[in-house]
This record gives structure tokens, sequence and C-alpha cells, in this order.
């Protein structure tokens, strides 16, 4: 019995492992490489017109703060792929949807890279864009871009696509990161998105009626849908239709193989769908909103 009891208090007087990197509420963690951060006794800003579940606060990289005001949203703050910085968005302005871009390493101070900033991204290689009022911003060049409000680059780094919001039309811009050209694919635009080979894909301008957006790509129309997402190797597009039903949150999911194949249904009443990672196409299929279920269905690649 005193054996068991030594061993006790010897494990109890032992420090935990690992080491401690804060105090308090800690929200949002992400890591790369070793490396953590997460926002600090995130809390509702000082604003009643902010509603109650978007909060702010305190960003801490490892051991140390590297900023503060940093909201909740998701694309507030992230590492570069190499994982040697992170970029995030301090003093988030809610009214304004814009907040001050930084760039923090854990071995030097956080350095300001905007003033205004709305959104940022990372290329594979490492190179920060953002978009800011009317302009978007990479490297030492910005390019002056009516509306702007999203951004992302290419797979292979070499190009930047950037969308006004829907208020100032929706353009859709593909933006050459060396010479700083920018060319218009598509206006009215909603969803966007770079294929793993580096082609632009975006829903256009939607009928009068609602229901199915063109499906562009690289500006030439290909299909119609609501939602759209690429296969994982490329080869495919998953197209979500509510073209017989518009405006309904459910509706039919098809395939349909690159770069001429035709549309194949998967599933109709379809509610949620994602890709797996082998090619798979999953969804939840004749959802019924009151019983809140509906038939897991896989369809394998080639087949259903």
């Amino acid at each position: 019995m005193k054996c068991i009891l030594v061993l006790l208090c010897v494990a109890c007087t032992q420090a935990p492992p690992g080491r401690k990197l804060a105090s308090g509420l800690a929200r949002g963690l992400i890591a790369r490489d070793g490396a953590v951060a997460f926002l600090l006794d995130a809390s509702h800003p000082d604003d009643p017109a902010v509603p109650d579940d978007l909060l702010a606060g305190d960003l801490w990289l490892d051991d140390r703060k590297a900023g503060s005001g940093v909201s909740m949203q998701e694309g507030t703050y992230a590492f570069s792929p190499p994982g040697s910085e992170l970029a995030f968005l301090a003093r988030w302005r809610f009214r304004e949807g814009e907040g001050e871009l930084w760039v923090a390493s854990s071995g030097g101070a956080p350095r300001q890279v905007a003033k205004a900033a709305r959104a940022f991204a990372w290329s594979p290689r490492g190179e920060l864009a953002f978009v800011g009022r009317d302009l978007l911003g990479f490297g030492e060049r910005t390019v002056a871009l009516s509306g702007v409000q999203g951004v992302a680059w290419s797979p292979d780094g070499s190009r930047i696509a950037a969308r006004a919001s829907a208020a100032a039309g929706g353009t859709l811009w593909a933006v050459d990161p060396q010479s700083g050209s920018a060319r218009e694919m598509a206006i009215a635009t909603s969803d966007f998105a770079f294929a793993p080979d580096g082609a632009l894909a975006a829903l256009g301008a939607p009928p009068p009626k609602g229901g199915d957006r063109p499906l562009l790509i690289d500006g030439v129309r290909v299909a119609a849908a609501t939602a759209f997402a690429f296969s994982p190797d490329g080869r495919e597009l998953a197209l979500l239709s509510t073209g017989r039903q518009p405006g309904e949150a459910s509706g039919d999911l098809y395939r349909l193989a690159r770069p001429s194949g035709a549309p194949r249904l998967v599933a109709s009443r379809v509610a949620e769908w994602r890709w797996g990672t082998a090619g798979d196409l999953l969804c939840l299929a004749r959802y019924d909103a009151r019983a809140r279920a509906g038939t897991l269905t896989a369809a394998a690649p080639g087949g259903t």
C-alpha cells in the first residue's frame, strides 16, 4: 500500500506533458508543421448591429499574442503552405467587412501588409494576395478591380481569381500575377473555383425565375447548375440542379465527365453531398425535411 501511495504522490507532482501556451478559452485552433494558432477569450463586439454568433478575440501564435480583434469567421487567419508564416485580419470591422492584414512568424514581430483588407489567400509557394477597397494586392503590385471581395490562387500559382460582391455586379476576373493584367471571365457570378488542372469555373447570371445558373469553365458554358464541385483529380464535376424546383434547398445530383461528357444522374432530392478522396461521390438523397433524414448514397467512379 505504501508503494502505491508513493507512486500516486510522485505522479501528482510531475509536470504534465507539453508546455503551456496561454490561459483562457481557446477557439479555432489550427496547426502547421509544429506551430499552432488560436483565438483566446473571443467575445461579442460592443455593437448591437452585429449578430450574436459573431465573435472576435486575440490571436495567438504559439505562446505569444500576434493580434487583436480577429474574427472567428472562416478565412480570417491561415498559415502559409510552407508553414513559416501566419496571415490574419486584425481589428476586424464587422459593419465594413474589413480589417488590417498582418503576417506573423514564430521568430519575429508581426508586420502589416495592408491597412484595409476584406479577404486574403496564400499561393502554393507562399505568396500572399488580398482584396481591399476596389483593389487586388499581391507582392508589390496592386490592380484596380471595382467592388472586389473574394480571392483565390490557382493550384500552380500562375493565376489569381478575384470576384466582386453581388451588390457590385459579381464580376469574376482572372489576373496574371507576373504582368498584373486582369481578364474579365464572367459577370453576375456566385460560386467560383479552380480545378486541379488550373481551369477556372464559375456560376454565371441566374435566370429570371431562379434555379440553375450557367456553369462556365474559363468563360465557356459547359452545363447549368445551382452548385458544383470538382472531383479530387479534376476529371469530373458534381452538379446540383434545382432547375425543376427553383428555390428549393434540395435538387438532383449529377456527375459530369470533363471535358465533354454528358451529365449522369446520381440521385434526386439531394440535400448534402461531397467528393471522397478516391473519387466516390457521397450524398444524402431523398431528403425529408420534416424527418430530417435521407438515404446515404455513394456513387463510385464509372458506376453507381
